[in-house]
């Protein structure tokens, strides 16, 4: 196998940096698995050269992956990407994938706000705060559906996350593959070879806490917002097993509609996700570690803080607090927790019931920690977890106490730990998992690279993609050997289910039909079954749909049988002229489909006419296909 790593920069003072070392590592059990690798920076691939895409095409990889799905999506955030030009299997390894979703998309409406394009200010968004006023720049859902790619191959270490996003309905569950999380082989060798280290602390907390970054964002010095925050990192300190994001949710649903609609608080709007990446990732995080490190009656020797330094200076105001400065990941983070007799892993707000990394690290190196409750905890050690709980800073204060005085029932725990870790938290158990389910998506249909194999063409693919760069917005189709397949697709047998009310279907003639949509985004208004002659037949070609968009916005997909999993899907706003959509396909499976829906964002229906449908086969097709 082959496959192009998405890697990150190897900056050595930022948080990079650790991923890079991670990259390294994942690299390698990848190569001890045969797969040859292609390195490419996620700054690359947002804007890809022609050179480079030619390499990636000739390379022909089956399959892309990164340290984390953030570096995926944070590639996608050009109009022009590597991810445009090159369709094959995607690994998405969930970090927290509603928090990728959020930070990629401020990217997003950072470079729309740059290009002076936001609708609702002109403000620009500044470089890591985004002021209230210029928020409602993209619509988050359009953004969002990409988890939907028939493509992706998701795998998540945390079960609360993978049902925050099914209830979101970005991914069908089925299609998200839970793992217990990874540590790296620096962790396990030093556990291994440092059976009893001398303990240097009594007690340690080992990550990042980004005080200053907090008080000086816009968010917090919105006194209203200021408010919400500080109610939820306290509920969240008087409830540990209790993911943020649904603290977060019950507090924005008690806010008034008219402070919801002066915020953007809404989950269809962009303000709304790029809270919840403040609140998450930053705020909830330091508020709720503070309250309770606050609260331990022992010295904490803190170390880490790399992310924000400037925040070591404010923390100094807290008399139990002793900072131990930064180390090295590998080198040297081992050794911290193996030599402090208890560690406390106060997890990150990101995590919802996931097993936290750092406690899995700090436990493979041969340290001791307790932990605030998750459910795949359970999942992964069963319930003698249990004993390194705590819910409160009562309990925690008492563990800590019961803990100091007993070092073997100590090591007998991370004994235990350990033997678990060793066998199930390794890359080698990930990437078997993910290689053999690639193998499996490789021969699925509907999932075949639209540039086809172009160096059996005979045509020159560079000059091709360098032309495609003059216009970015162009839509440029190059396809050789084609001819139309004659079939009958009556666009009259487009219809609405009852249940999709209040979707219509009206014919206009014998040959065209107006299709309008609900008002509820991402609502099914229409559906068309695909000719049987042509199911599981080879195609190597393409669909061609002929439309105008009256209203609004819709997505037209191609579907599985039952409605539920959506395969390829395009989607096109209002136009006062005649539009064309193109799928390129393989195969159709059994039973398929082609459906309307609304992709309005604004709460408002859509109105579509369809005009023609126009299937094309080709033995071999050079098509590039983009949708900015």
């Amino acid at each position: 196998m082959k496959a192009v790593f998405i890697t990150t920069s190897t900056d050595e003072q930022s948080f990079e940096q650790i991923m890079w070392l991670r990259t390294t590592d994942m690299i390698k059990a990848l190569e001890r698995r045969g797969v040859v690798v292609l390195q490419i920076s996620y700054h690359s691939a947002q804007n890809p050269t022609a050179e480079l895409i030619e390499k990636v095409l000739h390379f022909n990889p089956d399959f892309f992956i990164a340290p984390n799905y953030n570096f995926i999506l944070l590639s996608m955030t050009s109009p022009v990407n590597l991810f445009k030009f090159v369709t094959r299997p995607i690994v998405a390894i969930w970090d927290d994938p509603l928090g990728a979703l959020a930070n990629s998309l401020f990217y997003i409406a950072k470079r729309a706000a740059d290009q002076q394009v936001v609708r609702t200010s002109n403000t620009p968004i500044k470089s890591n705060v985004c002021p209230v006023s210029s928020l409602d720049v993209v619509s988050p859902f359009d953004w969002f559906q990409t988890m939907r790619s028939p493509n992706l191959l998701h795998f998540s270490w945390d079960s609360g996350h993978m049902s925050a996003v099914a209830e979101l309905g970005l991914v069908e569950p089925a299609n998200v593959h839970w793992y217990p999380i990874s540590t790296f082989p620096a962790f396990i060798r030093f556990g291994m070879a440092n059976r009893s280290c001398p303990p240097e602390v009594d007690v340690a907390f080992c990550g990042n806490i980004y005080l200053d970054y907090v008080m000086q964002h816009e968010y917090w010095k919105d006194e209203t917002l200021q408010q919400l925050t500080a109610r939820i990192c306290t509920a969240k300190s008087r409830a540990l097993e209790q993911p943020t994001y649904s603290l977060m949710r019950n507090e924005i649903e008690g806010l008034s509609s008219e402070v919801r609609d002066s915020y953007g608080l809404w989950s269809n709007r962009y303000p709304y996700w790029d809270y919840y990446r403040f609140l998450v990732w930053h705020a909830s995080t330091t508020l709720v570690r503070l309250s309770l490190i606050g609260q331990i009656k022992h010295q904490i020797s803190i170390y880490g803080l790399f992310a924000d330094p400037n925040s070591a200076e404010l923390l100094k105001t807290y008399p139990n607090i002793r900072l131990g400065g930064n180390h090295h990941h590998f080198n040297e983070l081992p050794r911290v927790y193996a030599a402090a007799k208890v560690n406390v892993c106060l997890t990150n707000g990101l995590i919802y019931q996931g097993v936290p990394s750092k406690l899995v690290d700090c436990v493979a190196s041969g340290g001791f920690a307790l932990c605030d409750p998750k459910d795949d905890l359970l999942r992964l050690f069963g319930t003698g977890i249990k004993r390194i709980f705590f819910r409160d800073a009562d309990e925690l204060n008492k563990k800590i106490d019961y803990y100091l005085e007993r070092p073997e029932e100590r090591a007998q725990i991370v004994a235990e730990m350990q033997e678990v870790i060793r066998k199930e938290c390794t890359l080698d158990r990930l990437f078997d998992t993910a290689l053999s389910k690639v193998e499996r998506l490789k021969r699925q249909p509907c999932r075949r690279d639209i540039y086809g194999d172009y160096r059996d063409d005979g045509i020159d693919a560079k000059e091709i993609l360098r032309a495609s760069f003059k216009d970015p917005a162009e839509e440029l189709f190059l396809v050789s050997s084609t001819q139309a397949v004659d079939i009958d697709w009556p666009i009259q047998d487009f219809f609405s289910y009852e249940g999709w009310a209040p979707s219509k279907v009206t014919k206009i003639d014998s040959s065209e039909v107006e299709i309008k949509t609900s008002p509820a985004c991402w609502q099914y208004a229409a559906t068309l079954p695909c000719p049987k002659s042509i199911c599981q037949r080879r195609i190597d070609g393409f669909l061609r749909i002929d439309l105008t968009v009256k209203t609004g916005k819709v997505g037209i997909s191609i579907v599985a049988s039952d409605l539920a999993k959506i395969l390829l899907e395009r989607c096109l706003e209002a136009s006062a002229s005649r539009q064309s959509v193109y799928f390129v396909v393989e195969e159709f499976p059994e039973g398929s489909k082609l459906l309307v829906r609304n992709a309005n964002t604004k709460n408002s229906s859509s109105t579509v006419i369809i005009h023609a449908i126009e299937l094309f086969a080709a033995q071999k097709a050079l098509a590039q296909v983009r949708q900015l």
